[in-house]
């Protein structure tokens, strides 16, 4: 619902939904403060804390209604896969308690189909279906059928919204308003109340910068809830478990055909678990990659939460866009 719409018809709802955002404001800035520290935990003890902690509190949030606790859901997710990832790492640390912690986390298709559970609370009237997950006949780590599990969940979503985009236009052309995709504040209080909340605010460069959950907190992002705001790290992590469970090491010293500049395998671990995962590539096609990359990430202490990623990806574009015009100011000699 809008919320300067709200305040008009009920303002003491409108009230309350303000204090709500406002305590939700409060818990991403306060996991914020935290996620750095999420890489250099003291022990395995404290790491399994942590994710336990994360995944409770992802737990309770995940059961109130609403666009906002959706987000925290999938923060609290995604910051539990930075200690989980350095348990998995630990082959000191039982297999069967990574089990049961990434048993907890909700990865995609069903974070999708939770989401749309909220866009239909939220949506003026509940339009999004999800269908049944395709089932795979060759296992679901295929690539080709995971883009198939993904197309059936995404497509029907995806066709709901903009079926409801399509009568915006139309009333915009009855009206003789702007043309073009609406988005924006300015244009969904220019559109009638029941079409209203199909009016996201703007992306690209009109987003918030870096683009990570506190930032939109204050913006409307209702889309999102379909296409997933996992990330990767939930898929990488459950992946990385899996090479530990078939493989039952992290191997790092590369076969005799790896030669350094390799294209494909730029890494030594990427080659090695490569050639330690091929008993299992046909089962499992080719879950070696995102393994490899987690294994190194957690060595080099550079395994980040989505958000944590995203922030260092804008200040480097920062800084590089600073240096090249120190470049561009300097006199020619």
């Amino acid at each position: 619902m809008v919320r300067c719409r709200l305040a008009v018809k009920n303002p003491k709802k409108a009230e309350t939904e303000q204090a709500r955002r406002e305590f939700g404001r409060v818990v991403l800035q306060s996991l914020e403060d935290i996620a750095s520290g999420l890489r250099s935990l003291a022990d395995a003890q404290k790491r399994q804390q942590a994710v336990a902690t994360l995944l409770d509190l992802a737990d309770w949030f995940v059961e109130q209604p609403g666009y906002g606790n959706a987000l925290l859901f999938s923060r609290l997710q995604d910051l539990a896969t930075v200690p989980l990832a350095y348990l998995i790492a630990d082959l000191s640390y039982p297999e069967t308690n990574l089990v049961a912690l990434s048993a907890r986390l909700v990865d995609f298709p069903e974070e999708v189909k939770r989401n749309a559970r909220v866009l239909n609370t939220e949506s003026p009237e509940p339009i999004f279906d999800v269908p049944p997950t395709a089932k795979s006949s060759v296992g679901v780590w295929k690539v080709m059928e995971k883009a198939k599990i993904a197309d059936s969940v995404v497509n029907p979503l995806e066709r709901a919204w903009y079926r409801k985009v399509a009568d915006i236009r139309k009333w915009q052309k009855e009206h003789d308003k702007q043309r073009g995709l609406p988005e924006g504040k300015r244009d969904r209080d220019a559109v009638p109340e029941a079409l209203a909340f199909f009016v996201n605010d703007g992306y690209g460069a009109k987003a918030p910068k870096p683009f990570n959950t506190l930032n939109q907190w204050d913006g409307k992002y209702h889309r999102r809830l379909f296409l997933g705001l996992g990330g990767h790290n939930i898929g990488n992590v459950k992946t990385f478990l899996l090479f530990r469970q078939k493989v039952g090491s992290f191997p790092t010293n590369p076969p005799s055909w790896w030669k350094p500049g390799d294209g494909v395998f730029p890494t030594p671990t990427k080659a090695a678990f490569r050639e330690a995962w091929m008993p299992f590539r046909n089962e499992y096609d080719v879950q070696y990659a995102p393994a490899s990359r987690v294994y190194d990430a957690v060595q080099s202490n550079s395994f980040y939460d989505k958000d944590t990623r995203k922030a260092k990806y804008q200040e480097s574009v920062r800084e590089a866009n600073e240096t090249l015009n120190e470049h561009k100011d300097a006199p020619a000699r």
